[in-house]
């Protein structure tokens, strides 16, 4: 029997201070975030919806809305208008979760955390 993971297994608060600390650089030298996104899938979090049967970690929706909330992200649910059928899943991001002052970790996913500055 496994133990079930939590969020902040996948998403710790380092992570996101790191994935944070790097995305002003991102924007300002108009770069692809090649080291988060390596960050992220080392932690795990890209496999979130695999099933574990196919290498993925098997959590269920909840758990993987929960870490995408973590992070400040919007997660929304609805259905395909008609004559079109099937889920849309709609997850956004606030601009506003990456661009805030340096030190500061005042948005959803740092729980209010301040981060160590120099």
């Amino acid at each position: 029997m496994t133990t079930p993971m939590s969020p902040e297994d996948v998403l710790p608060d380092a992570l996101l201070e790191r994935i944070r600390g790097r995305a002003a650089g991102y924007d300002r030298d108009n770069a692809f975030f090649h080291e988060d996104l390596a960050e992220l899938a080392a932690a795990g979090y890209l496999k979130i919806f695999v099933p574990a049967s196919d290498g993925g970690l098997g959590l269920g929706l909840f758990i993987a809305k929960t870490l995408l909330e973590r992070s400040g992200a919007t997660v929304t649910f609805s259905n395909q208008p008609s004559p079109r059928s099937g889920a849309v899943i709609q997850i956004a991001w606030p601009r506003s979760a990456f661009e805030l002052p340096q030190g500061t970790f005042d948005w959803p996913g740092a729980r209010g955390r301040r981060a160590n500055t120099v």
